[in-house]
């Protein structure tokens, strides 16, 4: 059957989350904002929930596309006939688009949405796409970012998380270069940041400044005591907890490192470089004020 649904009723399945979200382009924005939602999403009753919610098996993209545009309410098909491996296989078949490129598409829709909208302010907007104003303004920034930057970011050799540090820079040569330092030679975020650090403080040759950081990396790394099982190195993150991390620097709107100690203990460490940052890390993860 057919129904208007508010949008805060649906949602992704835990299938299409770990797969990654598709965001809509500039132009399916300019669609919705001229004629809204014409075509209907489909959707499965999520059983003993109250009030009734739904999740998404298929048009995740309009539902994105009509939360940024500020539609509450949209028309969706409802399939109560479907069991929960059918609905998890018809909602797997829609592939996503890569969440490497997904920033900048998301990035770009923003911009899409302050140019259509001339009343719309970055504070609204943020409010609608419940973010943080200093997370939108960060996705708007990277559409700055030189020509060479954004084609790595959008073949998915550049991550948001790398990226981020690189709006530090104030010269774009540095930008590039240490774009293809970073891809050339796969530099954590951590060491990237320190390195930008340097080279804001003290300008001088890219090479230079991260080959700095990477001693002190290094000596940091000296320093710590081998684990209970004598390897000389930190075993590979596994692809769950790359993934992890990748989707919590999404939602933080801030780079996000996970260290995992054998048994399960681990450490969550989330970076910022000013406390308007911070202030929105800590808006983002719902603790209102503090200090």
């Amino acid at each position: 059957m057919f129904r208007e649904v508010d949008i805060d009723l649906l949602e992704l399945a835990p299938e299409r989350k770990r797969q990654g979200i598709s965001y809509p382009s500039a132009e399916e924005l300019q669609r919705l904002h001229a004629y809204g939602v014409t075509t209907p999403l489909t959707a499965r009753p999520i059983a003993g929930s109250a009030p009734q919610r739904f999740t998404i098996i298929s048009g995740e993209t309009t539902w994105i596309g009509a939360q940024m545009m500020g539609i509450h309410r949209v028309p969706v098909y409802i399939r109560e006939d479907l069991t929960e491996e059918d609905a998890a296989r018809l909602s797997a078949g829609e592939t996503p688009e890569g969440t490497a490129d997904n920033v900048l598409r998301r990035a770009r829709a923003m911009r899409s949405l302050l140019d259509a909208e001339p009343g719309l302010t970055r504070t609204e907007l943020a409010h609608r796409l419940r973010m943080t104003l200093s997370s939108l303004s960060h996705h708007l920034r990277l559409l700055k970012l030189p020509a060479p930057v954004v084609a790595l970011l959008e073949e998915g050799k550049l991550g948001y998380g790398h990226a981020r540090p690189l709006l530090g820079l104030p010269r774009k040569e540095d930008q590039i270069e240490l774009a293809r330092l970073i891809v050339r030679r796969s530099l954590p975020v951590r060491t990237v940041e320190r390195t930008v650090r340097a080279l804001v403080r003290n300008r001088r040759p890219v090479a230079e400044a991260l080959a700095d950081a990477m001693k002190v990396e290094e000596g940091r790394a000296g320093r710590e005591p081998p684990d209970s099982e004598g390897a000389d190195s930190p075993a590979p993150k596994s692809p769950d907890l790359l993934r992890l991390e990748r989707e919590l620097s999404e939602a933080l709107g801030s780079p996000v490192e996970i260290d995992q100690q054998p048994g399960g203990r681990g450490t969550l460490m989330i970076h910022f470089h000013t406390l308007e940052i911070l202030d929105g890390i800590i808006e983002r993860l719902g603790l209102g004020e503090i200090g």
